[in-house]
């Protein structure tokens, strides 16, 4: 078996119903299947920077890449699990999805999420974020949204450490602090940070995730920035 995209190229589709339309920028969503995978990459149209564009969408495909190859090598390497006798016949899949969460002049925040089950206890589940900015197709992290100097760190960290206290399950959580290259994706309201499973604590807690209202950030962004306005 063929890894990789390659290997349901033969499959692949485009669907053109643009996701956000009140933009010159777009998304719109290439969709591509195959044997148990099902799967929606967001792609950029309207940048007038084509070759940024053209980074900008492979970044996107590649975001994809690592979970699909490790699913399609693990029917490879068990293929009894695939066998319409095995067990798991019937939960096999890999599917990828996304979500236009923010769209502010040239800022765009994306967020994928993919789910695979190739046997076993459970399946796997993984969230990836781009913010990007569509005039240049620079995909930020987490400290470039803030001031050169600014206590951003020690802020976020408060916030999420407040957050988690009061939270139900909160000793299950095993939160040590996030990093300038920490996941985190925009909303309108504020700044959402977010984990993987296991991450910070057992399954059970999901993908825990923590919003920050840029009202409590309002003096900490990045001037350059169409952010905490």
């Amino acid at each position: 078996m063929k890894t990789g995209l390659t290997f349901i190229a033969i499959c692949l589709t485009l669907a053109v119903t643009a996701a956000v339309s009140a933009h010159a920028v777009t998304v719109v969503s290439y969709d591509f299947s195959g044997p148990f995978i099902n799967c929606s990459v967001p792609q950029i149209n309207g940048m007038a920077n084509k070759d940024a564009q053209q980074a900008v969408n492979q970044f996107l495909l590649n975001q994809v890449q690592p979970e699909l190859t490790a699913f399609q090598q693990s029917l490879v390497k068990d293929p009894a699990n695939a066998d319409p006798k095995s067990p798991w016949q019937g939960n096999l899949c890999f599917e990828s999805s996304y979500s236009v969460k923010f769209q502010r002049s040239f800022l765009l925040s994306i967020v994928q999420d993919e789910y695979w089950f190739s046997g076993g206890a459970h399946g796997m589940a993984v969230r990836k974020a781009a913010n990007i900015n569509t005039e240049t197709g620079h995909i930020y992290s987490l400290d470039q949204l803030f001031k050169p100097g600014s206590d951003w760190l020690k802020v976020l960290n408060a916030a999420i450490a407040g957050q988690i206290a009061v939270r139900s399950d909160s000793s299950e959580y095993k939160f040590n602090g996030i990093t300038s290259r920490e996941q985190f994706y925009l909303i309108d309201e504020g700044l959402v940070v977010y984990f993987q499973p296991y991450e910070i604590g057992p399954w059970v807690l999901g993908m825990p995730k923590f919003v920050i209202p840029w009202y409590d950030l309002h003096d900490l962004v990045n001037d350059n920035l169409p952010l905490a306005g």
